[in-house]
């Protein structure tokens, strides 16, 4: 299954819109359990942010935030896509904490 969402009366321009932007889509968001079975099947999480990129679902990742800090605690998917998670703890004005590895390497933010 998949989840669209938009405008009908602007679906014979689709060509012409611009790309989505890359964001991250808390699991407190009221959409969220719309993509519970993608978060289950690609990244093995049940609630998690999920990460997408150029409108796909490029990672998804466990966090604490506690005291207006990101904790990220867990993350699956694609190196590329850890720039988003940094671009949504700044436009957050949150410090954004990790000790993550991704193929051998160390992701980390402090």
């Amino acid at each position: 299954h998949e989840v669209c969402w938009g405008r009908k009366d602007l679906l014979a321009d689709a060509k012409e819109l611009q790309p989505m932007r890359d964001f991250v889509l808390p699991p407190s968001d009221p959409i969220a359990p719309y993509f519970s079975g993608t978060l289950k099947e690609k990244f093995g999480f049940g609630s998690a942010y999920l990460v997408f990129k150029n409108g796909e679902p490029a990672a998804a990742f466990k966090a604490n935030t506690r005291n207006r800090i990101i904790e990220v605690t867990d993350y699956e998917g694609r190196e590329d896509a850890w720039r988003i998670v940094k671009e949504f703890a700044w436009e957050h004005q949150m410090p954004l904490t990790s000790e993550i590895r991704i193929g051998g390497r160390r992701l980390s933010s402090s």
